[in-house]
């Protein structure tokens, strides 16, 4: 749990910067909504990840049909 604790720490500090117009890179967020897709179902992790999951969905709506990749790990967190 703390390993994964520390994975998300460093992930979501990066994945939205306030002042920035940026978004991370496409393997970057590939990266993050596949360790999302593996875990959202684990009962200790549920909660908070679906919180992630639905902040991630705000953030990268835009970016939706651009990558096939993250299209389809966005539609297995349905």
């Amino acid at each position: 749990m703390l390993l994964l604790s520390f994975f998300f720490s460093k992930e979501l500090s990066c994945l939205y910067h306030p002042s920035s117009s940026t978004h991370r890179d496409e393997s970057s967020l590939e990266r993050v909504l596949a360790l999302l897709v593996r875990h959202i179902t684990n009962p200790r992790y549920a909660v908070t990840l679906t919180s992630v999951a639905l902040l991630v969905a705000d953030i990268y709506a835009s970016v939706l049909g651009e990558s096939e990749v993250v299209d389809e790990l966005f539609g297995k967190l349905k």
